[in-house]
């Protein structure tokens, strides 16, 4: 009698993770004592949940351009233990189903500028790698993207599509 031997092989992949298929990632963004969202541009895929929790000791009024996801408009952060009736919590999750590039600041602290790009996944979400982080130019200079598309400064940030 002939026996057979199959030996599984497991390859090791950076990145991924099979403790839960079924799971949502998480990005975390957090406002801190020095008037900072760190990290303050934030690259994600559609079909992330994000959040924003505050760890400072101020209230916090985050606001984003009309053309945002419903409940990055307007997100209303107390300090941790500060909460109020007009700021019930110290942090906000979201789950960014649409594509695009969102600026956001805070109201309260002019010099609390942030982005969220969300970028569409093609293929399985294990595939998908995040693109090269996305320049920031000053409004006087311009500069030639991929495929030959130039991109104008203006300000904070260049919209681009996701």
């Amino acid at each position: 009698m002939s026996r057979t031997i199959f030996l599984l092989a497991v390859i090791a992949v950076p990145g991924l993770s099979c403790s839960d298929p079924f799971s949502i990632p998480t990005t975390l963004v957090i406002i801190n004592d020095s008037y900072q969202f760190v990290p303050d541009t934030v690259m994600i895929t559609h079909g992330t949940t994000i959040e924003w929790k505050n760890e400072s000791s101020q209230y916090h009024l985050v606001q984003a351009d009309s053309d945002a996801p419903p409940g990055l408009q307007e997100m209303e952060l107390a300090p941790v233990g500060g909460e109020t009736r007009e700021y019930p919590q110290s942090f906000e999750t979201l789950l960014m189903t649409r594509p695009g590039v969102y600026p956001y600041y805070c109201t309260i602290h002019a010099q609390m500028p942030g982005v969220l790009i969300v970028r569409r996944c093609r293929g399985p979400r294990a595939l998908c790698l995040p693109p090269p982080p996305a320049k920031l130019l000053p409004s006087s200079m311009k500069s030639v993207g991929r495929g030959g598309r130039v991109a104008e400064g203006g300000g904070l940030l260049n919209r681009y599509r996701a």
